[in-house]
């Protein structure tokens, strides 16, 4: 197994912040790829929901430390809505080849214009700075 080509995220999810039900998209070709959601804090009402092939869903709350492994491309899941609280998570993935799907494109696509995005932001907000 490899670390994906991704970087580690953190995300912080408060008050009015869900995930809806969706799969984890296959970025690598051939499989296994797995979405680590490692908890580092959670004191929210959100829950996490997940269903398994006989139709069942289940609904855990994922307590500070713990980890959730998906298998990308398996398992329908979902964040339920946060009313209260704050849930701090680590995201990173795992994959069994080095080979990208299309997929894996339009992703890093929209990353890196994310990225781009904030460099100019920092750049812009310094250049006001400066102009002081």
């Amino acid at each position: 197994m490899f670390h994906g080509d991704f970087p580690v995220e953190y995300r912080l999810y408060t008050p009015g912040a869900e995930m809806d039900w969706h799969v984890d998209t296959v970025l690598y070709s051939p499989r296994p790829q797995y979405e680590l959601v490692y908890t580092l804090s959670n004191d929210s009402d959100a829950t996490t929901q997940w269903v398994t092939p006989d139709g069942k869903t289940h609904t855990q709350h994922m307590e500070p430390n713990s980890l959730l492994v998906l298998r990308a491309g398996g398992a329908l899941h979902r964040v339920t809505p946060t009313t209260r609280g704050s849930r701090g998570i680590l995201k990173a993935l795992m994959r069994a080849s080095v080979a990208r799907t299309d997929a894996w494109y339009d992703c890093a696509s929209t990353y890196s214009s994310a990225v781009g995005e904030a460099a100019k932001k920092k750049a812009a907000r310094k250049s006001l700075r400066s102009a002081r």
